[in-house]
């Protein structure tokens, strides 16, 4: 068998990371929150991760963990959360220059969705 047919190229690895990658991702989703997920369909999960994953990666963001948290959030907020005018907050902190760290800027994303979500359930009682 002649070598050439053993190289895979880059672009074909990038394609199988970032596939393994998303199924991940779905797989994180789908455990957190299991009705949510269950009640979108898979297609529509499916699409949400793939947009989620290419904005994180347009961000900067390319540890699979840091990928996981950006769609955590896109999943909780909306996937066009950076765009929406009531969630200013979410787009201070992904232009916020005052994180040295992607993990650092993604953990006070996600922290402020929380506190968010978490203000929204107890204004609804």
């Amino acid at each position: 068998m002649p070598d050439s047919l053993l190289v895979i190229r880059n672009e074909q690895m990038k394609v199988f990371t970032d596939e393994n990658e998303r199924r991940w991702v779905i797989k994180c989703l789908q455990a957190d929150y299991p009705e949510d997920t269950s009640a979108m369909g898979a297609p529509a999960l499916g699409r949400l991760v793939e947009r989620a994953q290419a904005k994180a990666h347009a961000h900067g963001f390319r540890d699979p963990q840091e990928v996981r948290k950006y769609t955590r959030v896109a999943f909780l907020l909306g996937a066009d959360f950076e765009s929406d005018p009531q969630l200013g907050w979410a787009r201070q902190i992904l232009t916020s220059r005052r994180f040295k760290l992607p993990l650092s800027r993604l953990r006070a994303l996600e922290d402020a969705t929380l506190r968010h979500l978490s203000k929204g359930m107890i204004e609804r009682r």
